[in-house]
C-alpha cells in the first residue's frame, strides 16, 4: 500500500520513516524496531484479516482470500512447498502471497495469503485452527477460522458494471460499493430483508446479505455515496457466523496482492465526511451497522468523521463488533479542515478488533485542538487493539480514550503497538476513562507533549494498567500543563487500586526535566528512568532503576529499542505483571514473556537465544600482585586524564588466565591535582553515572573492588581489561595504582562464598585476634578459620579492615603471608584518620613462605618505632567445592542514593535503621544471597560510621565506613543480602545504619557490581 501520490510532498518528507515491504513501488525504510536476535523460529500465527467466510464461490469456485500474519513464514520461495498453510488439518487450495506484511511490518510481521478451497467441506459453521507449516515445523494452533456461507461480489471502479454485475463472478465485476441512493432502515432488528435494493440504485451494498464479502480491485476510488462517507452501513448489519445461511460478518476487503485506494481528499472535495463508517444513532439504535469486517485496504479522508468510524455502537443492540485489519489510513488532506475530530479508527462498541493497521500522517485542521487522533474510543464496550503502527499522528494524540458519545469508555485492551511522531500526547486516558484498561507491550517514542496522560476523575474497579512499555524522548515540543513530564495526571490523585505503571523504561527528552508530573499517578513499581536529571518523581517506586537501558540505536531514522545485553532492565521486573503479560510475546513477536522466569523492564524481552543467562562463576584467590601503576608505566604510560577513560589489560596477565571475567583487588588513587571521583568497570566511559574512588585533593586514598572485566563486546572494553575513569574537571591529571587479590571464571573450577553476618574478626583495641598494636614493618598473623563462622578449610574472606590510633602515616598490607616489606598495599591512610577498606583476600595455606592455615596476616608500613591499631570484620568465606554461591558481575549501577530518593526516600537519621531493596534491581535476580559493590557516605551532619548488612540494627557491633565530618568516603562491600526471616532484613534487602549522635544526619549512596547466586 503507498501514499497517496497527490501528497507527495508529505510522502517525500517522511520517505525515511515509512514501513518496509510496502507493495512493490513503495519507499524503503530504515526504520528497524526488530530486536537484534529472534528467540525462536517455531512459526507463530498472531491474527488474520477475516475470521470467517465462505469456501466456495469467488474466484474459480474456490472460496474467499485469507491473509495470516505472524513471524518465521519463511520465504515467498517457499510458498506452497517449504510454507504450507492447513485449516482443520486440510492444505488450503492456492497461495497468492508470502512476505513482509505490508501494513504491519513494524515489528517484522509476515503475511501469507491463500485461496481456501474446500476444506475438505466441513461442517458449516465449526471454527477450525489454523496451522502455518514450515519445514515441517508447526505453528501454534489457536487462531481459527470458521467457515460459513456467504456469497463474494467483486467491485471494480474499472471494468465494472452495476448492471451486468455477477456475484461470485470474478470476469462480471460491479462498479460501485455504496451509491448515495441507499435507504435507511428504519425497522426494528435491521431485518435483513429492509435493506435490500438493486446494485443500480445503491451499489453492490444494496445486495449484500450476512456473511457475504465485496472484495474491491485495485485502482483509486473517489465516490461518495451515502452521507458523504465512501460506505455507511446505514441499513445493514451483519451477525455471528453460525454456519446457517444469512449469518456471518459483512465484509469489505482489498483483492490480493493489489492495491486499493479509497482517497476521500478533503482538499479535492469539501463535502468529504468520512471513509467507511457504521450507521448513525437512530439506526444503530434499532441494530444495524453491526458486525462489519474492513480488511486490506488503503483510506485517505480529511473529512470530519475520519478514515473509519464504529460510530455510537455501545447504544446497538447487536453489539458492534467490527474487525479492522491490515489497513493503511491517513488523513493527510485533513491539513485545512478545522472541524476535522476523527481517527484513523474512531468511535465504540463491543468486540471490537483493531490489528495490524497502519495508521500515518493525521493532520487536523485546528492546531490547537489536536482532535484528529490515531485512534479515539469515545465509549463503552470492548476493544482489542493490536500489532498496529501509529505515525505522525500530527493532529492528535496516538490513542484518545474520552468518553464523548455518551458512556464511558473500558475494556480496552492496547498492545503491541508502536506509536511514533505524535503531536499531542502518545497515550490520553482522558473524561470518562473506567475500568479494565490495559495498555502493555507498546513502544511510544518521539512525542510532542506527554507520553502518557491521565485526565480522569472515573476510574473504577481495576482501572489503568500500564505495563510493560516503552517511553522515550517525550515532551518534545509541546507542554499543555506545564509539567514538561513523560507520564502526568492532570485531575486529582489516583488511588494505587485504580491506576499502576509497572515495568515501564521512560526516558525523557532533553527539554523535559522529570518523569512525573502533575497529582498522583497510583501504584509505581519496577519502572527503568533515565535521560533527565530529576530525582524525586519517582521517589515512590520502591524498585526504581537508574540507568540507561541499552538501547540497541537511537539514532533518528534507525531506532532500534530493543536491549543489549548488559541493559539493568534485564531480570529487573516485576511479578506483578503476570496477569497480562505471562507468555505472552515482547513487541518483537519472536520472544515469549518472561525469560528466565524474570520479566525484562519495558516492551522488549532480551532473548535466552540472543544473549545466554549470565554464566555464574567461580573463585580463584591469589597472593595481592601489581598490575596497574602508572607512576612506574604498569599497565598505562602515564597518569589518567580527567574524563577520558583509559583500559588496562587484566586477563592474561601474571596468574590471571585469559578467561577471567571479574577480578578482586585494591584500587588506590594518588598524586591527583584536584579532587573527585574515579570509576572503574568494564566499560569506557567518559561521564559515568556511577563511581569507585572518592576523594579530596592530596589524599592517599584506596578502595577494595570486585568487578568485572570488559567482554570486547559494543560499547564494552577490551575483552579480559578494566577501564578507569577520573572524573574532575578539564586539565587535571591523576595517578592510579590497582592490585589484584583474585579472579573469577566462568566454570566450577574455582572456589564458592557463604555470605555471613558481619562478625569482628580482629581488634588490637581489646586483644581480638592480636594481643597488642602492630608494630612498623613487622608482620602479624591472626586466625581467622575456625571463628565467627569461618569453618577450617576456607580459602579466602571477604572483610571489612579498619585502621585507629595511628602514630604516623602510611599503608597496612593485609594478605596470607608474612611480609616485611609487601610490594603491595590494602589501605593508605594519615595521621589521624580512621579509615576503613573492603578486601578480598586468601587466607595462609601453611606452606613454607604462607601464613599458618587459615590465617591472616598484616603489616603496617611506616617508620620503624611507629604502631597502629587494627580492626577486621569478616563478610563472608569461600570454600574450594561447590557448596557455596557463585558470582555473576554486572556493569555498575546505582541502587542507592538518598539524595535522589532513590532507593531511600530521606537521609539515615542516626541510630535507625534503614533498608532498601536491591533484588530485582540493576539486573540482581530474585534468589541472590549477596551482593558486591561500593558504598559512599556525604552530606553527614557529624562524624562516625555506617554499617551495612542484612539485619537492621540500631547499634551495630562491627562496621562498614568509617570517616569524619565533611568527608565523602567510599568503601566497597561483599555483603550479604536479608533473608526475610526473624532478625534479619526484608528477603534481597540491604540495611544501613549511621551510628552517630541523635540528631545527626547523613546521605547514602551504593552501587552494585556484581551477586551471589546459589
Amino acid at each position: 500500500m503507498r501514499l497517496p501520490r497527490l501528497h507527495s510532498r508529505i510522502a517525500v518528507a517522511a520517505i525515511g520513516l515509512l514501513l518496509a515491504g510496502l507493495m512493490p513501488g513503495s519507499p524503503v525504510t530504515a526504520t528497524n524496531l526488530k530486536p537484534a536476535a529472534t528467540g525462536s523460529t517455531q512459526p507463530a500465527v498472531l491474527y488474520t484479516d477475516i475470521a470467517s467466510g465462505p469456501i466456495t464461490g469467488g474466484e474459480n469456485n474456490k472460496g474467499i482470500y485469507l491473509s495470516i500474519f505472524g513471524k518465521n513464514f519463511g520465504t515467498s520461495a517457499g510458498m506452497g512447498v517449504s510454507t504450507r498453510v492447513f485449516v482443520g488439518g486440510v492444505e488450503v487450495d492456492n497461495y497468492r502471497y508470502l512476505g513482509t506484511s505490508d501494513v504491519s511490518g513494524a515489528s517484522g510481521i509476515q503475511r501469507i495469503t491463500v485461496q481456501l478451497g474446500s476444506l475438505g467441506s466441513p461442517t458449516l459453521g465449526t471454527a477450525l485452527p489454523i496451522d502455518v507449516k514450515v519445514n515441517g515445523v508447526d505453528s501454534n494452533t489457536d487462531i481459527q477460522f470458521t467457515p460459513n456461507p456467504g456469497n463474494i461480489y467483486f467491485v471494480s471502479n474499472l471494468s465494472g458494471n452495476n448492471a451486468t454485475g455477477v456475484a461470485n463472478d470474478i470476469n462480471h465485476p460491479y462498479r460501485n460499493v455504496q451509491l448515495p441512493g441507499i435507504g435507511n432502515n428504519g425497522v426494528s432488528g435491521c431485518p435483513i430483508s429492509a435493506g435490500n435494493q438493486s446494485a443500480t440504485t445503491a451499489g453492490v451494498w444494496g445486495l449484500v446479505r450476512p456473511g457475504d464479502f465485496i472484495v474491491m480491485r485495485g485502482g483509486t476510488w473517489t465516490d461518495l455515496a451515502r452521507d458523504d462517507f465512501f460506505l455507511r452501513a446505514q441499513n445493514k448489519s451483519g451477525t455471528a457466523p453460525t454456519g446457517a445461511s444469512d449469518s456471518g460478518p459483512i465484509s469489505v476487503i482489498g483483492y490480493p496482492t493489489e492495491d486499493v485506494f479509497i482517497n476521500m481528499d478533503h482538499n479535492a472535495n469539501a463535502l468529504v465526511e468520512g471513509g467507511i463508517s457504521s450507521a448513525d444513532g437512530a439506526r444503530q439504535a434499532l441494530g444495524c451497522g453491526s458486525w462489519i469486517t474492513v480488511a486490506d485496504l488503503r483510506l485517505e479522508s480529511g473529512g470530519r468523521e475520519g478514515m473509519i468510524t464504529t460510530q455510537a455502537g455501545y447504544a446497538n443492540p447487536a453489539g458492534s463488533h467490527w474487525r479492522v485489519v491490515n489497513n493503511e489510513l491517513t488523513a493527510a488532506t485533513a491539513n485545512n479542515n478545522s472541524v476535522a475530530k476523527g481517527a484513523g479508527v474512531s468511535g465504540s462498541g463491543i468486540g471490537e478488533i483493531y490489528y495490524g493497521n497502519y495508521i500515518h500522517d493525521v493532520y487536523g485542521g485546528n492546531p490547537n485542538a489536536h482532535e484528529n487522533h490515531g485512534f479515539y474510543i469515545d465509549g463503552s464496550g470492548s476493544y482489542d487493539i493490536a500489532y498496529n503502527w501509529i505515525r505522525n499522528i500530527v493532529g492528535g494524540n496516538g490513542i484518545n480514550v474520552y468518553g464523548s458519545s455518551g458512556t464511558d469508555p473500558d475494556n480496552i485492551r492496547f498492545h503491541h503497538n508502536v506509536v511514533n511522531g505524535v503531536g499531542k500526547h502518545g497515550l490520553n486516558i482522558a473524561d470518562g476513562s473506567t475500568h479494565d484498561l490495559y495498555f502493555y507491550d507498546n513502544l511510544v517514542y518521539n512525542i510532542a507533549d506527554y507520553c502518557v496522560r491521565f485526565n480522569t476523575d472515573s476510574l473504577s474497579g481495576s482501572g489503568a494498567k500500564v505495563w510493560g512499555n516503552t517511553f522515550y524522548n517525550c515532551g518534545t515540543v509541546r507542554d499543555d500543563f506545564g509539567y514538561d513530564a513523560v507520564v502526568v495526571n492532570t485531575w486529582g490523585d489516583l488511588p494505587p487500586s485504580l491506576s499502576s505503571l509497572y515495568d515501564n523504561i521512560l526516558v525523557s527528552s532533553t527539554t523535559g526535566p522529570t518523569y512525573f508530573g502533575g497529582s498522583s499517578i497510583g501504584a509505581i513499581d519496577s519502572n527503568l528512568y533515565y535521560g533527565t536529571s530529576d530525582t524525586d518523581t519517582y521517589s515512590s517506586d520502591p524498585h526504581a532503576v537508574v540507568a540507561n537501558p541499552l538501547f540497541t540505536s537511537t539514532t533518528p531514522g534507525s531506532e532500534n529499542f530493543a536491549l543489549q545485553a548488559g541493559s539493568h532492565a534485564v531480570n529487573a521486573g516485576t511479578a506483578l505483571v503476570s496477569s497480562l503479560l505471562q507468555s505472552t510475546r515482547d513487541l518483537s513477536l519472536d520472544v515469549t514473556r518472561p525469560q528466565g522466569g524474570v520479566y525484562d523492564i519495558g516492551a522488549y524481552e532480551l532473548s535466552d537465544s540472543a544473549t545466554p543467562p549470565p554464566t555464574p562463576t567461580t573463585f580463584h584467590p591469589i597472593k595481592p600482585v601489581r598490575l596497574l601503576d602508572t607512576r612506574h608505566n604498569n599497565g598505562l604510560s602515564g597518569p589518567l586524564q580527567a574524563n577520558t577513560p583509559a583500559c588496562f589489560q587484566i586477563a592474561g596477565r601474571d596468574v590471571i588466565p585469559a578467561g577471567a571475567t571479574a577480578v578482586t583487588g585494591n584500587l588506590t588513587v594518588t598524586d591527583e591535582t584536584e579532587m573527585w571521583a574515579v570509576y572503574l568497570g568494564p566499560d569506557p566511559i567518559a561521564y559515568p553515572s556511577t563511581s569507585t574512588l572518592n576523594f579530596r585533593k592530596g589524599d592517599v586514598t584506596p578502595n577494595g573492588v570486585t568487578v568485572a572485566l570488559g567482554t570486547g563486546s559494543p560499547g564494552s572494553g577490551p575483552a579480559g581489561y578494566l577501564c578507569a575513569t577520573y572524573m574532575s574537571g578539564q586539565g587535571n591529571t591523576t595517578a592510579l595504582v590497582f592490585d589484584a587479590t583474585g579472579f573469577f571464571t566462568p566454570d566450577n573450577t574455582g572456589a564458592t562464598y557463604h555470605p555471613v553476618t558481619p562478625v569482628r574478626l580482629l581488634d588490637t583495641r581489646n586483644g581480638n585476634g592480636l594481643s597488642a598494636p602492630l608494630h612498623a614493618n613487622t608482620p602479624a598473623c591472626f586466625s581467622v578459620a575456625g571463628r565467627g563462622g569461618v569453618p577450617v578449610g576456607a580459602t579466602a574472606v571477604t572483610g571489612n579492615l579498619t585502621v585507629t590510633d595511628e602514630t604516623d602515616m602510611w599503608a597496612i598490607y593485609l594478605g596470607p603471608d608474612p611480609m616485611a616489606s609487601p610490594t603491595t598495599s590494602t589501605l593508605n591512610f594519615v595521621r589521624g584518620d580512621i579509615k576503613p577498606n573492603n578486601v578480598t583476600v586468601a587466607l595462609g595455606t601453611g606452606a613454607p613462605g604462607s601464613g599458618p592455615a587459615g590465617y591472616l596476616c598484616a603489616t603496617y608500613m611506616s617508620q620503624p618505632g611507629n604502631t597502629t591499631s587494627l580492626v577486621f570484620d569478616v563478610t563472608g568465606f569461600f570454600t574450594a567445592d561447590l557448596t557455596g554461591a557463585r558470582f555473576v558481575p554486572v556493569t555498575p549501577v546505582r541502587l542507592l542514593d538518598t539524595r535522589s530518593s532513590n532507593g531511600l526516600s530521606a537521609p539515615l537519621q542516626a541510630n535507625t535503621p534503614a533498608c532498601f531493596s536491591v533484588a530485582r534491581r540493576g539486573g540482581v535476580p530474585v534468589g541472590a544471597t549477596a551482593v558486591t559493590g561500593n558504598l559512599t557516605v556525604t552530606d553527614e551532619t557529624d562524624m562516625w560510621a555506617i554499617a551495612l548488612g542484612p539485619d537492621p540494627i540500631a547499634h551495630p557491633t562491627t562496621s562498614t565506613l568509617n570517616f569524619v565530618r565533611g568527608d565523602i568516603r567510599a568503601n566497597g562491600v561483599a555483603v550479604k543480602l536479608g533473608t526475610g526471616v526473624s532478625g534479619s532484613g526484608p528477603a534481597g534487602h540491604l540495611c544501613a545504619t549511621y551510628m552517630s549522635s541523635p540528631g545527626n544526619t547523613t546521605s547514602l549512596v551504593f552501587d552494585v557490581t556484581g551477586y551471589f547466586v546459589p
